[in-house]
């Protein structure tokens, strides 16, 4: 956490500079020695009265194109955040099909969603690094970070076209094989969600498949329980990320 005492300019600097390192694909524990000792020196200079331009220049952006220059590259790690997100990725798909009873997958649509999940974690990475060293309105961001997202949905939604017209091999799983992968899935996402510590990707895969599953017990028509699940899923969810939000910024406050 950015030390409180620092004026705006120094905190949102530091902040870019965290992020911009990151999604560069730099060692952790190296970003934050960097950002700490970085911060132990505004925290002088503005003391002393010299302006942030002292310390990293005139152009933030090439003090930390400079900086990142100077970094080794995490490949490792990087590579296992990116297998973790595919797997919670896959698992997360996996889930609402095993309660629906219906594993069959194809070829083709296995490779294309790990190809739209790499494409993603990439145009994430570029997203990230342009934040961090770029002045953007709130609305820009918003507009920026929304077709982010929306682009892998598209290609997942021109996938499950596709998938109908292009022959490639099915994998079919019978009932043991589903209740294996599901229950392998369950583990996985658990285990994924006490790595991360954070129940977070927990209650999403709850709010994406407890209301459509439990919906077909009642006796409300097809269209109405695609209604209400698709409220309840968004809606939920929606309303557990504000409220993880709202914790993260009384914690800063508290803090």
């Amino acid at each position: 956490m950015v030390h409180p005492s620092l004026s705006k300019e120094s905190q949102t600097f530091l902040e870019n500079l965290r992020l911009y390192l990151f999604s560069s694909g730099k060692h952790e524990e190296e970003i934050n020695e960097i950002v700490a000792e970085l911060e132990d020196h505004l925290i002088e200079a503005e003391h002393a009265g010299t302006p942030i331009e002292r310390i990293v220049g005139h152009s933030p952006k090439e003090y930390m194109e400079s900086l990142s220059k100077e970094m080794n590259v995490d490949v490792w790690g990087w590579m296992k955040y990116g297998v973790m997100i595919l797997i919670g990725a896959f698992c997360m798909n996996l889930i609402p099909d095993v309660l629906r009873g219906n594993l069959s997958y194809s070829l083709y649509y296995i490779l294309s969603n790990i190809s739209i999940m790499l494409l993603f974690l990439f145009a994430t990475a570029l997203c990230f690094r342009y934040l961090a060293t770029h002045t953007v309105s709130t609305l820009k961001q918003i507009i920026l970070l929304g077709t982010l997202s929306m682009i892998p949905l598209l290609l997942f939604v021109t996938v499950l076209f596709t998938d109908r017209l292009i022959e490639s091999p099915v994998f079919v799983m019978n009932t043991f094989g589903t209740v294996i992968v599901g229950f392998i899935a369950a583990l996985a996402l658990i285990l994924l969600s006490i790595w991360a510590k954070t129940p977070v990707v927990l209650i999403i895969v709850a709010f994406l498949t407890l209301p459509d599953y439990l919906l077909r017990f009642t006796q409300l028509a097809n269209d109405t329980q695609l209604i209400v699940s698709s409220i309840v899923t968004f809606g939920g969810i929606a309303l557990y990320l504000l409220f993880v939000n709202q914790s993260e910024k009384k914690k800063e406050k508290d803090a």
